[in-house]
């Protein structure tokens, strides 16, 4: 496994909102053991899905781009779910070029991606 810096922030957000690791675990239906192994970076990371929840119960939406940068990080893959085929062929066109995209075409996309709202 990578680094462990997605549980080290989220171990950090969840001290900061004064939880537990037995109050996370409880929240996202999974053992004490299994929360802690995250936070050490023994398991990988929670889904995008359970970031954000846990975002949300620990007070930390702030941070919640960044543990979902991290999480990805630490896993090494992207996990996607387009919701229709133009969403998946898109996805398709962008990983098929995405090692031919110069540095200011990424940009262009990303400021295209920022105008949209969450």
């Amino acid at each position: 496994m990578a680094d462990a810096a997605f549980g080290k922030a989220l171990r950090k957000c969840r001290i900061n909102a004064k939880k537990t690791l037995k109050d996370v675990a409880d929240f996202l239906g999974v053992s004490i053991p299994y929360v802690s192994d995250v936070e050490l970076g023994r398991r990988q990371p929670f889904s995008s899905k359970d970031i954000n929840r846990l975002a949300e119960f620990l007070g930390c939406c702030n941070e919640r781009g960044q543990l979902l940068i991290l999480a990805v990080k630490d896993r090494g893959e992207i996990t996607l779910n387009p919701r229709n085929d133009q969403e998946r062929e898109l996805l398709v066109a962008l990983d098929r070029r995405m090692d031919k995209l110069d540095d200011e075409t990424l940009k262009r996309i990303r400021a295209l991606l920022d105008e949209q709202k969450e």
